[in-house]
């Protein structure tokens, strides 16, 4: 199975000074971009529509101390290839020798793009199926590549129903790592959500206040929207954004570069609502941004 890769950033002050961008867990290939371009997907099967799922019955990057983000070691050399998509990563050695298990202090955040894990049309072997599931072996490889990490924390992105969130959370649990709440989210996209599963408390959730832009009067809505859950973990509260920002496939109704910034703008306002609430809010934005650091559209959301 392909590697997923992934970015987020951690903010400590408002107007987003001293942005920092944290890489949690790097691994090796894009996830919505293959040489240049992403290719068009199969036709999806059925799916829920996009809806809020309260906190449920349970987090991987780590922010092991409030006043230390972690940052991967590779973040140097990776600034040196801006026209890799965020995040740009290496891969960590498995959790028992890099994390050292299951975290006791700070909180460990991991995200991961799971690469359409719902129903759709899809080849498999060289066959074209209809309606067909994700892969079992892809599957199993996306499990064990968390469970090494053993987060506290976990988003997700490219995920189907609500059901196939709640598959995940009990694989994983198989694996050993027991995350029991979640929040599941999405926006226009009646097919691909967001999904948040914790070790620790889901306190609140939220939705950003505008999902629609205009590109040349014409009027878009956010189509994966914004993942927005608060968790309270040993005496601390954080915040997470998770997205998952339009990819680089042309699409006829508009240009796929003005859709992602303007996606990136709505990102931005959300964050500025929150510091405005609270200047000192533990924030993380992370996702699958599907650009590169130099792009208008990831410099929209980092700001100056």
């Amino acid at each position: 199975m392909a590697a997923n890769r992934f970015g987020s950033l951690v903010f400590k002050a408002p107007g987003f000074l001293g942005a920092l961008f944290c890489s949690a867990l790097l691994v090796l290939m894009p996830a919505c971009k293959k040489e240049g371009q992403t290719p068009d997907w199969d036709t999806p099967g059925d799916s829920l529509p996009a809806a809020e799922a309260g906190a449920g019955p349970g987090t991987s990057a780590s922010a092991e101390e409030e006043q230390k983000p972690v940052v991967n070691p590779a973040e140097d050399a990776a600034a040196e290839a801006p026209e890799e998509e965020i995040g740009v990563g290496r891969d960590l050695k498995p959790a028992g020798e890099a994390l050292g298990g299951a975290s006791t202090t700070g909180l460990r955040f991991m995200f991961y793009n799971v690469e359409n894990w719902l129903t759709m049309d899809r080849y498999v072997d060289n066959k074209q199926l209809k309606d067909a599931a994700k892969p079992d072996t892809e599957k199993k490889a996306a499990i064990e590549l968390i469970a090494r990490h053993v987060p506290d924390v976990l988003g997700l992105c490219e995920i189907g129903t609500r059901e196939d969130l709640l598959e995940i959370q009990a694989a994983l649990k198989s694996a050993g790592v027991d995350l029991p709440n979640l929040h599941y989210s999405g926006g226009s996209d009646p097919v691909r959500h967001l999904g948040l599963l914790s070790r620790f408390p889901i306190t609140g959730t939220a939705t950003v206040k505008e999902s629609t832009f205009r590109i040349d009067g014409t009027e878009y809505r956010f189509n994966r929207g914004v993942l927005d859950a608060t968790v309270e973990a040993r005496g601390k509260s954080y915040r997470f954004l998770g997205v998952h920002l339009k990819s680089k496939r042309e699409v006829e109704d508009g240009d796929q570069e003005l859709m992602r910034q303007g996606e990136a703008r709505l990102l931005r306002k959300h964050v500025d609502s929150i510091f405005e609430a609270d200047a000192d809010a533990r924030l993380v934005v992370y996702g699958d941004f599907n650009d590169t650091r130099p792009s208008p559209s990831f410099r929209t959301v980092t700001g100056s």
